[in-house]
Parts: structure tokens; sequence; C-alpha cells
């Protein structure tokens, strides 16, 4: 993997790292998620960002810090851990809030208190060899929980458990939650951008979402006189707002947080010298850059992308993944539109030439006709090839009973902590390996 990050830092550089408690006289990479125990794909990130600074100690003078966003303005039920149950099936362990009821949804975890941890129910594991992985996992997250009880918001208490229980991999990046954004100078000077000319710029805003429509960024309204911002409204115990222009002055900036986009456009504006992405983070930010350039002329720092997939280890024998159902069903239903898929190749090529004279004609009577005997053609296929097509049929219907253990199986969304330490090792070692001239650690050893 190629490292580039930039080498020169700037007065909004240097003011806004001093804000955040993070270095301003060497690169800082920085990587980030919601506050919750997440799965092996975002833990790659955490992986990434410790090995990129271990590589960089050989070759800058200074090395790199690691910073992690706490996206803790995003609403994400951490009090909510999924784990595998006899079957295999999904069980969820819900954890209690110490001062109130379970939240409404949409709340963020900068806006809630902590959890009151006890020992997490396991009874509906199945008690079969195998499981044990699932159950020392909930033990170490309930464990890590209630040695932060007394955190001032879930979001922090889930920081903190998590990172004890990354402790072996290495030196902890400095955590910046996305809720204290709000206390900067760069972040100010943006709302002040925002307020002069809000339509501007939500319409360069919209314009960059409609530009990557892969990101599946929603544009932002504008209609009634009124102009959301990219902004929310956060108060503690109550789901976030959305924020209009026409209400901003008469809301606290330290109740304001950034939403996705200016998030990362803040961050690779002043925090940081490269940003390491999951795969939706990074479809998103193409629209940041388009968007940040053509509102701001700024360019903002340099992106990667790393994402992995890992699977517990059930083992349940011979359990279809869920790409080989949906493509049993698919088969089963086109068949019986297409002989080839019937094996009857000389129907397929006759279904073919019927295909490209309806799309040449433009006689409407006679595409009628052609339409009627392409109908026929298929008829006669599903007649003549009837064992194939039930052979398919049943193949799918075969399958289709399997697909709620297929999607346990084959579930790569677990949280961290409830799978075996070698897989995260291994893991680890993976992305080591892709940074060429590095050296593979032992399993027993952290990167220092």
């Amino acid at each position: 993997m190629a490292l580039a990050v930039r080498d020169q830092f700037g007065t909004r550089q240097q003011t806004m790292r001093r804000e955040l408690g993070l270095p301003d006289d060497r690169p800082v990479l920085m990587s980030g998620h919601h506050c919750e125990f997440w799965h092996p794909g975002i833990l790659a990130k955490w992986f990434a960002l410790q090995i990129c600074a271990h590589v960089l100690e050989g070759i800058t003078t200074k090395g790199a810090a690691t910073a992690w966003i706490e996206v803790d303005q995003d609403s994400n039920a951490a009090w909510q851990i999924a784990y595998p149950s006899a079957g295999p099936a999904r069980a969820v362990w819900r954890m209690p809030f110490a001062a109130h009821s379970n939240p409404s949804p949409d709340t963020p975890t900068a806006s809630l208190g902590p959890v009151q941890v006890a020992e997490p129910d396991v009874k509906a594991l199945d008690p079969a060899p195998g499981y044990e992985f699932a159950r020392e996992g909930l033990r170490g997250i309930a464990g890590a929980l209630a040695l932060h009880q007394s955190a001032p918001t879930l979001a922090v208490q889930v920081t903190l458990a998590r990172n004890d229980l990354l402790a072996w991999t290495g030196p902890t990046p400095t955590s910046v939650h996305a809720s204290s954004l709000a206390r900067t100078t760069l972040f100010g000077e943006l709302l002040e951008r925002m307020a002069g000319d809000p339509r501007g710029c939500v319409d360069m805003l919209n314009n960059a979402a409609a530009a990557f429509p892969e990101a599946r960024v929603r544009p932002l309204e504008v209609h009634g006189g009124r102009t959301e911002l990219p902004l929310w409204r956060l108060q503690p115990g109550t789901p976030r707002r959305r924020v209009y222009a026409d209400e901003l002055a008469s809301i606290p900036r330290e109740a304001l947080a950034p939403r996705a986009l200016l998030m990362t456009a803040l961050l690779r504006a002043g925090a940081c010298d490269l940003f390491v992405h999951g795969l939706g983070g990074e479809r998103y930010d193409r629209a940041t850059d388009r968007w940040i350039g053509e509102w701001l002329g700024w360019e903002l720092a340099p992106t990667v992308m790393i994402t992995a997939t890992r699977y517990l280890p059930f083992g349940v024998p011979d359990v279809p993944s869920p790409e080989a159902i949906a493509r049993a069903r698919w088969e089963a239903w086109h068949a019986r539109t297409d002989p080839g898929m019937l094996g009857d190749a000389d129907a397929a090529a006759q279904k073919l030439d019927l295909v490209r004279t309806i799309e040449l004609s433009r006689d409407r009577s006679g595409r009628a006709a052609l339409f009627k005997d392409l109908h026929a053609l298929a008829q006669a296929a599903r007649t003549g090839h009837s064992a194939r097509l039930a052979e398919l049929e049943s193949r799918a219907q075969a399958l289709r009973r399997e697909a709620d253990i297929a999607g346990v199986v084959f579930d790569r969304t677990w949280a961290f902590p409830l799978y075996p330490r070698d897989a995260m090792v291994s893991l680890r070692d993976e992305i080591l390996g892709a940074f060429s001239g590095s050296e593979a650690p032992s399993p027993a050893r952290p990167l220092s």
C-alpha cells in the first residue's frame, strides 16, 4: 500500500489540532465510525491506522499520530448486542439504562447517559461446543462497560469500553467525539459561511450528492422559504433534530453537530492528513470533495479505503451462501422465459432473433405478432424441458428453506469481541501484509 500524506501544516490545521488535543508537528492519520462494538470490517480500519503509523515511524522524522472520530451524533442502537443462539439464529442482548428506559429511535449516543451493566443472559446460547467464543465475547463487553458506568454519555462509555477490549492491538488512537467539533474555530467559520449564504451552501451540496448517486446522500430540503443545513441539533435524552437556516441564530452552538459530509470535511480540512474510510464512507466522501471544492475552493486531505469480511466459526457444514440462494432463485425464474437456461440452444437462438426483430420493427401489429411468437417459443421450451425446469425450481425452493440459517452463518456484522482472538490477529496480519516492506508481528506481540 502506498503511503501519501500531507507534510505541511497551515494555521487552520495547527489551530484545529490543538483544539482537539492532536499534535501539530507530525502527520495525523484518522478514521472512525459509530460509537459501538463494531464488526471486523470496521476493525480493519483501526488496524490500518496502527499499521500505517508503525510503518511511518521509519519514514518520517517524528512518525505519525493516529486519531479516531467517534460518530456520536448519529443514532445507532449501541445498547443492543446481537449474538448467535441455537439454530444457529440471532438473539439480542439489551442493556438497561441507568437513568431512563429504552431511548426513542434516532437518539444519538451523545445524547444518552450510560447503561447499567449486569452479566448478560446467555442461557439462549447453544451449549454445544463452538459457541464459547460468543459467551466470552458478551461477558467481555459487559465487563468493560461496567468499568465505565460513570461516563458522562453512552458514547463515552462505549468508547472507553471498546478501547479496553482493543488494548492488545497496540497504541490506541486519540478519540475525537463528533459532538465536540462544534467547539472548534473551523466549525465556527463554516457556520458563519452557512448563515451568510445558506442557499448557496446547500445547492452546492445537493448538486454534489446528485453527481454521486451511489453515495446515497439524501439531498437537503429547500422549500417553503426554508433551507435545511448539514447540521444536527442534539439535546439530552431526545432524538436529534434537523436544523434550518431560519432557526440557526436561536440554537446554542454547543448543541450543534455536523452531519456526515460536513463532519469529514472538517476533519480532512483541519484535523488530519490522511483519512481511512470503509466502503460507505469512501462513496459519500466523493460528494464531500465535490461540495467543498465548489463551495469553499478547498482541497481536502486524501482518503484511502479498506474493508474486510470475517464470519463467525459456526462449524455448520454445507450451508449455501446468500448469493447462491439468490442465484438459484434467479435461475428458476429466468428459465421460464430463457430456453438457453434449460439447455435448448436452438430455441435460445430463435429467441435472440425474435428479440432483435422486435427491436427493429416499427410496425405495431407486426410487433404484437412477434411477441406472441416469443411467448409461444418460451412455452414450448418449458413443455419440452419440464423435467429440467422442475429441477431448477426444486433446487431454488430447497435453498430458500436455508435462507434464515445462511443469513446468520454468512453475517459479517457481528461485534468483534464475539470472534476468537486468533481470527482478529489473522485479520491484522493480513492488513499488515498489504504494506510493502512491513514485517508481520507475532500473534502475541502488539504493534508498538
